[in-house]
């Protein structure tokens, strides 16, 4: 059928137009790049056409072909048209979806765009010469994250309320000769590092002369005489005194007991005293120790007998080290307040502190701590059979606390043990649902198994799945029969698991897959239906080799990203619901799907985002001078709002949904995400030097701190407790800056170049603070290395080649380059490591999704 003759050529008044068509005929190029600049918006596309360009608006636009240069392009049908057109003229058009229909010669053509060209506007603006200063703020810059209260005090007078009699000056004197002086950095900590320092040359040099001279003797007399006036006072019955001249035992467990201290006398056959690592503290003999427990646990007793319960308690927690048996004693005598102190004092389990703040009245401090480590449940567990008000409270805002970092999974299993909060919980459900993802299927699965009121719904939901193309339809479609079948059998889940049961089973002899014969037969069970259980068992037989795993390859994968789009890509993240949370600097922050269309796009400026643990909670963070204007981004509502702006040197690249870790000064701070602006949670203030390096898991924390005049130093805390687990002087190597790289686990990773130019990989553990050296294999191409980065599992390294940029992946584990990513023209990369997903982007608005696991190219889109 042939083109028709458009009855009118040119459209009467202003019009809804997706583009504007600058045909060559009337426009000259400069006129066109004027016309173009003029008429750009954020998310614009210009395509090169045979005859002319087409200037394509991410949005429709009013436009008056009266009064606008060019010729407004509308959208009928799916086709991109130039001209007014009646519904007859376009059932006459033979078109594809997208495709530009003009008039030449009075005759309507059709113009594939399919054959244009993607021209980059930013070649047409002559920056040469230009010069940006950078301002600085006429106002004072916004003071580091507002500190919680911190962690209560290592002072049991203070915590005990006064009651016990201070220290004796003897007895303060005597601690200073035998006790190690705590280091004050330390002292601020949640925890205290778990490994004690070893002696040095001096230590035992300085022993072995006091021990062949005649000083030894005349201190080991004076300590002597110490030891047995203070016995004297505990046996007699003067406890007041006993207690202020007694001193805190500690075994002879660390390395530096083996080293007797200056004022220590030499062994003796009642009593061997020698240095603790204990701040309050020596270390005993087996006979000696006995001695002093026996003493000091029969004046507890006696204590607790007069009612001096305070006292009781200090013996016992100070003296003995027996904190949990001290705040045992505190809390059977109902002084709650002080048990809670000295149990978060002491570092007792978490749980246990969450309990007694809550006995105590102090909601707000059991909920600080129980965010912080994460141990509601046990804490729960505690408290249900003899509080079980105070549970309920603590499960509600264990929920809350779930459902604000984005995991509705556990929101919805915290509190589906209170009927009267269901409402919540189908609401949160639904949230999850709608998002997609593997929770939104667990979710969708549990759902049907517990109500029938959207069945319709979900219903429409699972048949969209059993036929969907997607790559990763596959996963989520044996998620959800998995889910289903560990669910309850109902009628709902049991027609919903035959809807999947073929689908999968297929699937599972197409490809290698962990769905055997025997689960495939589980599900049957599960359906109970007699007509499907007599074609069943079958036999499923598996390809005789599964497909090939990248780490296994003898031949490094490459994969191109070819074209390139028009808006520069700052930053990325892969959402749970498997699409791609865009950050365009000042052009604020994009949601799309795998295809590169565009869903949402956020108002929020952003040159980085920061993840939470389950993809669906991201910080936008825009650069402004010194300091960094914050914004907050939930995927699966699609809103996001403007939070704060704050002065901070590093941060963490991700966050567990509530609590951020930042650095400001020689301070480190777990901020509040939900806070109205930079409120920490919990915060050390006095660290040795700034942070340079900050890296972190689910598990662990990892920090690199310069130290003035010292080696930098590299500090470990576990997450569950945030607890300091090591620091470590890092005696190897200097700071690398660009090819420097921190793991969470305390490692530390940097690379340089040898006299050969043979590229190594240096790393330092925490373990033992040596530098080892491991040689990778050369650079496949003679490009310059530009940045580093890595994992547990891999390095990457982005390299500057003749015509591209190239992102090259290194598996660790063998030393073996096993995948280069190469993006056409010299611009700077962005990347991100997701599980088995390794997301990169260039400045030119490329975007490419590669599996780790498999080494296949996902996704390649340009925006």
């Amino acid at each position: 059928m042939s083109p028709p003759r458009p009855l009118r050529l040119t459209f009467p008044g202003p019009v809804l137009a997706c583009g504007l068509y600058l045909p060559d005929k009337l426009y000259s190029e400069p006129r066109v790049r004027q016309i173009g600049l003029q008429q750009w918006v954020v998310g614009s596309r210009l395509w090169r056409l045979p005859d002319g360009y087409l200037l394509q608006f991410p949005t429709p636009q009013t436009l008056d072909p009266r009064q606008t240069s060019g010729l407004p392009v509308i959208e009928l049908e799916g086709l991109l048209s130039a001209l007014p057109l009646t519904p007859k003229e376009l059932r006459r058009i033979t078109a594809a979806p997208g495709d530009l229909l003009l008039v030449r010669a009075g005759r309507l053509e059709v113009e594939p765009l399919t054959a244009a060209t993607l021209v980059a506007p930013s070649g047409w603006l002559d920056c040469t010469g230009v010069r940006f200063a950078r301002g600085d703020s006429l106002g004072a810059l916004p003071a580091p994250p507002k500190a919680a209260r911190g962690r209560t005090k290592d002072d049991l007078r203070a915590i005990l309320s006064h009651r016990v009699p201070p220290s004796a000056p003897a007895q303060q004197a005597l601690l200073e000769r035998l006790q190690n002086k705590a280091d004050p950095a330390s002292a601020a900590q949640w925890g205290r590092p778990s490994r004690a320092p070893q002696p040095s040359l001096w230590d035992r040099l300085g022993d072995g002369l006091i021990r062949h001279s005649g000083l030894w003797r005349l201190i080991a007399n004076e300590q002597e005489r110490y030891f047995r006036r203070m016995i004297d006072m505990f046996q007699s019955g003067d406890l007041d005194q006993g207690i202020r001249h007694a001193i805190p035992l500690n075994r002879a467990s660390d390395p530096m007991a083996s080293l007797p201290s200056w004022a220590i006398p030499r062994p003796r056959k009642t009593l061997k005293l020698s240095r603790g690592t204990a701040a309050a503290g020596y270390a005993a003999s087996d006979d000696g120790y006995q001695l002093l427990q026996n003493l000091y646990r029969s004046s507890a007793r006696q204590l607790e007998q007069q009612g001096r319960i305070e006292e009781a308690a200090w013996v016992l927690a100070e003296l003995l080290g027996e904190n949990e048996q001290a705040v045992a004693l505190l809390e059977r005598h109902g002084q709650l307040r002080a048990a809670a102190q000295l149990a978060e004092a002491r570092e007792l389990r978490p749980d246990l502190v969450v309990r007694l703040w809550l006995l105590a009245g102090d909601a707000e401090r059991a909920r600080t701590i129980a965010r912080l480590t994460g141990s509601f449940a046990t804490a729960i567990e505690l408290l249900q059979r003899p509080h079980p008000e105070l549970a309920k409270a603590l499960r509600i805002d264990w929920a809350q606390y779930a459902a604000q970092k984005g995991d509705y999974e556990l929101a919805v299993e915290a509190i589906w043990r209170l009927p009267e909060l269901r409402p919540q919980a189908d609401e949160w459900m639904a949230i999850a649902i709608e998002a997609g993802g593997t929770s939104g299927i667990r979710l969708l699965a549990r759902r049907l198994a517990e109500s029938e009121e959207r069945f319709e719904e979900d219903a429409a939901r699972v048949a969209d799945l059993v036929t969907a193309t997607e790559a990763d339809s596959a996963l989520l479609r044996s998620e959800l029969l998995r889910a289903l079948v560990k669910g309850s059998a109902t009628r709902a889940t049991r027609q919903m698991a035959h809807q999947l049961l073929r689908r999968v089973a297929q699937e599972s002899r197409q490809e290698a897959s962990d769905w055997g014969d025997q689960e495939l037969n589980r599900v049957v069970r599960f359906i109970n239906d007699a007509a499907l259980a007599q074609e069943w068992p079958v036999s499923t037989p598996r390809p005789p080799t599964p497909p090939p795993q990248l780490a296994a390859m003898t031949h490094p994968v490459t994969c191109h990203a070819s074209g390139r789009g028009t808006l520069p890509i700052s930053d990325l993240a892969l959402t749970d619901s498997g699409r791609y949370l865009i950050a365009l600097g000042e052009a604020g922050v994009r949601l799309v799907n795998r295809s590169g269309k565009g869903l949402t796009q956020f108002a929020l400026p952003a040159d980085h985002l920061i993840a939470n643990d389950q993809g669906n909670r991201f910080i936008t963070l825009a650069e402004r001078g010194p300091l960094q204007r914050l914004g907050r981004i939930d995927s699966d509502r699609r809103s996001a709002k403007v939070w704060t702006e704050g002065v901070l040197d590093h941060y963490a690249d991700s966050y567990n949904g509530a609590t951020w870790f930042t650095s400001s000064g020689n301070g480190l701070y777990a901020v509040d995400t939900h806070a109205h602006d930079l409120h920490a949670l919990w915060s050390v203030g006095d660290l040795p030097g700034p942070i340079t390096h900050m890296a972190r898991s689910t598990s662990d924390l990892a920090l690199l701190i310069e130290t003035a005049g010292a080696a930098p130093q590299l500090w470990h805390y576990g997450l569950a407790d945030l607890r300091l687990r090591s620091r470590l002087p890092l005696a190897g190597r200097p700071s690398l800056g660009g090819f420097d790289t921190l793991l969470a686990d305390g490692r530390r990773l940097a690379l340089h170049y040898d006299e050969e130019g043979q590229l190594l990989l240096a790393e330092e553990r925490p373990t033992d603070g040596t530098l080892q050296e491991s040689t990778l294999i050369r650079l496949g191409v003679g490009g310059e290395v530009l940045r580093a980065a890595a994992n547990a599992a891999w390095l990457l390294l982005e390299c500057e080649a003749t015509e591209t940029t190239e992102l090259q992946l290194y598996d660790r584990l063998h030393k073996r380059l096993r995948a280069r990513l190469a993006f056409e023209g010299h611009h700077r990369l962005c990347w991100r490591l997701q599980g088995h997903a390794l997301l990169v982007a260039s400045a030119a608005g490329q975007l490419l999704h590669f599996d780790l696991s498999r080494g296949e190219r996902i996704t390649a889109i340009n925006l």
